[in-house]
């Protein structure tokens, strides 16, 4: 195990909804885990990089973190097991009909969270 102070941060995204999933929440998460198996299936496989849905309405501590009160995507920065940066994605839900604006609002959240915090995908 490397030190604590030479632990990398990771990138999670996590796919948080209510206990009852609408078809528009079932497809968002769809999209988002279609993304990153496309666009990050390498981060993925070296554990830089992980996808987590949630119900926040049974995890209420995580939703309360991220400050969720209705289905949406958050992107967020671990180190040492701790999440450390956190943007909460909540215009997936009027970008999911665009395809290409949806995965490129997921991929500039993506991107700008490596940038802040050294992230390695």
């Amino acid at each position: 195990a490397l030190p604590p102070s030479a632990a990398k941060t990771s990138i999670r995204v996590y796919y948080l909804h209510s206990t009852f999933r609408c078809a528009t929440c079932n497809t968002i998460e769809k999209m988002t885990k279609a993304l990153l198996d496309r666009e990050y299936r390498t981060a993925l496989s070296a554990g830089e990089m992980s996808f987590r849905d949630v119900d926040f309405q049974t995890d209420e501590a995580l939703a309360k973190q991220f400050g969720v009160v209705a289905s949406c995507v958050v992107v967020a920065a671990e180190k040492d097991g701790r999440t450390v940066d956190f943007r909460r994605l909540d215009e997936v839900w009027t970008r999911m009909k665009d395809a290409a604006d949806f995965d490129r609002y997921l991929n500039d959240a993506i991107a700008a969270m490596k940038r802040r915090t050294g992230g390695t995908p």
